[in-house]
């Protein structure tokens, strides 16, 4: 965190134009989500990413393992919802070099097949990378909002 807070503070953006291409990064992500596109999603991700889902208990590393173990964790996740809504409440971004950050607050509302859904606002952490002139994530946490707190927006 104090990394993170470093890098916010201390370090000079880029041009809006660096921003205007992150933020656009960071709704085809959304929208790709949101839509379930699956190779569209995954074609967003960084070749060196690694994930963490509910259902196993260690991290997969894309750089150890094979796009397929990749491409059946997300199959795993969309096979489970009938929808992604994902709404930007209060989102920044940032440009450090050829890193992007992305944080603030969204709702995220999941219908899922099995069990009940959830609709809660949450805090947004994102760490794109540029690569060959795209943006590629490389981490995004969402984290919920203890309950009956909304953010507050400066």
């Amino acid at each position: 965190m104090l990394l993170l807070a470093t890098l916010l503070v201390c370090s000079p953006t880029l041009g809006a134009a660096d921003e205007a291409s992150l933020q656009a990064a960071f709704e085809a992500a959304v929208e790709s989500l949101g839509q379930k596109d699956l190779d569209r999603f995954l074609q967003l991700w960084h070749p060196e990413a690694v994930l963490f889902t509910r259902n196993r208990i260690h991290a997969i590393d894309r750089t150890q393992t094979e796009d397929a173990v990749w491409r059946e964790a997300f199959e795993d996740l969309f096979s489970r919802v009938y929808s992604v809504g994902y709404t930007q409440q209060a989102v920044e971004y940032r440009v450090v070099g050829d890193t992007g950050l992305v944080w603030g607050f969204t709702r995220l509302a999941v219908d899922l097949r099995k069990e009940a859904g959830f609709d809660q606002e949450t805090r947004l952490t994102a760490v794109f990378v540029a690569v060959d002139g795209d943006w590629k994530i490389l981490h995004w946490s969402d984290s919920p909002l203890p309950t009956g707190q909304s953010p507050v927006i400066r």
